[in-house]
């Protein structure tokens, strides 16, 4: 069988990084060049040519079968054209197909609509977008494209593709190649959500992509970490993610999934020493700051146990935060009652949990001075919990932080001393004796 064209070969296994994990149907592979139309031929030669320049690219334009839509967005791309022909960026192709050649790219790209973008670096797909885009979108697909920097990212139906392929290779017991393309699903969506051009993304897409991003976290998760060379994809992407914000440094882009994959390969001591130092750097001390800010909340019950109380009031970044994260638990709570009325472990579990969690970012809050902000959560967790379990979750935390106020002595009069004995002692110890009604 004759081999396939350097276009097809870049379309099917250009969608990630990982081309074991994509499973190309035979359909979609022509039998011979001939196959191939002379604009397809073209699209081919110029795809090639980008592998012997680093900074070449050359855009694919899938367009819709209505000839006023498809009129509309010739002329967009043609005026982008024009634009980056007169920049630095002078030379870059731009091929247009509809009809049989635009079936033919989106099957091999994976591609379930039309309009698409594709953009091609080093003979493989860089940057993809589907849908109809804006001449600001257009703009931001461009200058991604253009960001020698930015990951390869794909559009959110190739990843799709590649998510499905991944659960494949994994339910099958190939878990390395399934750890390689659930990490390019996490760097490249991560990329798309949190880099310098999400702004040009839909909050439902942006959305979708999120969830997608969090699935793809839980499946990696359940795979064997043990197995050295599924420790070696995770730990190659987060060398890449670090490596990223160590570049980029008027971003925190990075640090999101840097620290995920951490927890997930349980090397959170690495993220500890990391925020340390950083916090101890003045070079560092506010990027570290914002990036905790940024994405800091999957640390928080890390950051409570090791009583890094200063970094976890930075990733609070509103009291309202800690309510919403209260009403979810609330939500939780009363599905698990209604699914089940004696479950009453799971129950308490959950509101304790959530409870002590809120009560840890209250003590946090005071220990970074936010006394206001702190207060406020204070009373979340009091409507959620109620005032003696709040009470004594929320004087519990200040002891730990070394926190305590006034305030507290009095939140100490709604505990029960026949349970409550040892933390009504630890109270007394700080303030030699807890101030009564009298």
């Amino acid at each position: 069988m004759q081999s396939l064209p350097a276009l097809t070969a870049a379309l099917l296994l250009g969608l990630s990084t990982t081309a074991t994990a994509t499973l190309a149907p035979e359909s979609t592979a022509p039998d011979s060049f001939q196959q191939l139309s002379t604009q397809l031929m073209a699209i081919d030669d110029a795809v090639e040519a980008t592998r012997d320049d680093p900074k070449a690219l050359c855009f694919v334009v899938v367009l819709p079968e209505f000839y006023d839509d498809a009129r509309d967005i010739r002329d967009q791309w043609t005026s982008a054209k024009k634009r980056f022909n007169n920049s630095k960026h002078h030379g870059q192709q731009v091929f247009f197909v509809r009809g049989q050649d635009a079936q033919f790219v989106l099957e091999a790209s994976y591609i379930n609509q039309a309009p698409a973008a594709i953009a091609y670096r080093n003979g493989r797909p860089h940057h993809s977008r589907t849908g109809t885009m804006t001449e600001k979108n257009i703009q931001a697909f461009l200058a991604i494209s253009f960001d020698n920097h930015a990951p390869t990212t794909s559009a959110p139906d190739q990843t799709a593709f590649l998510f499905s392929s991944m659960n494949e290779l994994a339910f099958a017991g190939q878990q390395t190649p399934a750890a390689k393309g659930a990490c390019q699903i996490m760097l490249n969506l991560h990329a798309l959500i949190n880099g310098p051009y999400a702004s040009t993304y839909s909050a439902s897409d942006l959305a979708e992509m999120t969830a997608l991003y969090n699935q793809t976290q839980i499946t990696l998760s359940s795979f064997d970490t043990t197995n050295q060379s599924v420790l070696d994809e995770i730990n190659a992407t987060r060398a890449i993610a670090i490596r990223t914000w160590n570049k980029r440094t008027k971003s925190t882009f990075g640090f999101g999934i840097w620290s995920d994959l951490a927890m997930i390969t349980g090397d959170t001591n690495e993220v500890l020493t990391w925020i340390d130092q950083g916090l101890d750097s003045p070079s560092n001390h506010k990027r570290v700051a914002q990036s905790l800010a940024d994405y800091g909340q999957p640390l928080a019950q890390l950051l409570i146990d090791s009583h890094r109380y200063q970094a976890l009031a930075m990733t609070i970044t509103s009291p309202n935060q800690i309510q919403s994260q209260l009403a979810a638990a609330a939500l939780l709570a009363d599905e698990i009652a209604q699914i089940d009325p004696d479950s009453s472990d799971s129950y308490n579990t959950l509101v304790d949990s959530a409870t002590n969690k809120a009560a840890a970012s209250h003590a946090a809050l005071l220990f970074a001075g936010r006394d206001s902000e702190a207060w406020q959560i204070a009373q979340f967790t009091q409507d959620f919990a109620g005032l003696q379990l709040a009470s004594a979750a929320l004087c519990s935390a200040a002891i730990n932080a070394a926190v305590l106020t006034d305030q507290h002595a009095t939140l100490a009069h709604n505990l029960d001393p026949s349970t409550h004995a040892s933390l009504i002692n630890a109270m007394n110890t700080t303030f030699a004796v807890v101030p009564t009604d009298d």
